[in-house]
């Protein structure tokens, strides 16, 4: 799916998780269809059951961005991550965004200052 798309490609940026524990891996992902796409493919490949945790309108651009940033906390897959702080920071703050802006715009601000934020080392592995 890589090659077909481009950096400005709207989408979702997308976290699941392999269940509901607090030490279970995330995939950040970008799809047009999320449910579907854990559904129909991911699903199928992991025998934990899978969650869509939080999601959110982006450009493709942003997915990658987030692999880069998080890659030293990549699993054997480079769209798989432990469940680090960091990852887990980046999750809660995507679950809850939208509640707290009132348009879209607003939302997608924030997503573009907190990838920067990631990006800038203020997120550090503690343990």
């Amino acid at each position: 799916m890589a090659d077909k798309l481009h950096a400005n490609t709207a989408g979702y940026v997308y976290f699941i998780t392999e269940g509901d524990s607090e030490d279970a891996n995330l995939k950040i992902g970008f799809s047009q269809s999320p449910v579907h796409r854990m559904e129909t493919s991911l699903q199928i490949g992991n025998s934990r059951k899978l969650r869509l945790a939080a999601e959110y309108k982006a450009a493709y651009g942003q997915e990658q961005a987030l692999h880069r940033i998080l890659a030293p906390y990549a699993t054997l897959s480079n769209e798989w991550f432990f469940p680090t702080p960091e990852a887990r920071a980046m999750m809660r703050h995507v679950k809850s965004f939208y509640n707290g802006y009132s348009t879209e715009k607003e939302a997608e601000s924030f997503v573009g200052s907190l990838i920067s934020l990631l990006a800038s080392g203020t997120f550090r592995r503690t343990a």
